[in-house]
């Protein structure tokens, strides 16, 4: 991992996946490109939770609100931001794929234990194996906790809170 200059600036929003449900996760098509993730090539489906977790090939943190430490099982997750959030009160999540990248975005999602509290991130994953986490707005964690980094259940790659990114090479 190698931290990049700082940038608020955000990749395309996409589609919004309609999503309204607190501590839910759901399936969204497999990568659009073949990707690696820590060496290994993702396939099968890609699971989205609403609490900021994304998996390949498997749902087991499913709407999972209790956040953990890394690594997580013997599982292949991509956690940007793993907190107890509540889209049922706000903000939305958008999918982007095109050019060689997919994007999930997290928008003014509110805080399930206060919902004036919101976060705003996103992860994108490219074709060359890069993979980039960016903050916009992060209210204060209402309880001091969140998990955030990259792992295969046996390596983890964990950034500081900011602009990161994973590079393959």
């Amino acid at each position: 991992i190698v931290e990049f200059d700082e940038s608020a600036d955000f990749l395309p929003f996409g589609t919004d996946v309609s999503v309204r449900q607190d501590d839910t996760s759901f399936s969204i098509s497999p990568m659009p490109f073949t990707f690696e993730f820590f060496g290994q090539v993702v396939t099968g489906p890609v699971y989205v939770t609403t609490n900021g977790v994304i998996e390949f090939g498997q749902n087991s943190v499913g709407g999972t609100y209790n956040n953990t430490g890394l690594p997580f099982g013997n599982r292949l997750v991509a956690m940007p931001f793993w907190d107890d959030l509540d889209p049922r009160f706000g903000g939305t999540i958008g999918l982007y794929d095109a050019d060689g990248v997919r994007v999930i975005t997290y928008l003014d999602i509110p805080y399930y234990s206060d919902i004036s509290r919101k976060v705003s991130f996103q992860i994108a994953f490219f074709s060359n194996g890069q993979i980039q986490i960016r903050y916009g707005r992060m209210d204060s964690i209402a309880d001091g906790s969140a998990t955030i980094g990259l792992s295969n259940g046996t390596q983890i790659a964990a950034p500081s809170l900011g602009n990161v990114v994973n590079d393959p090479t």
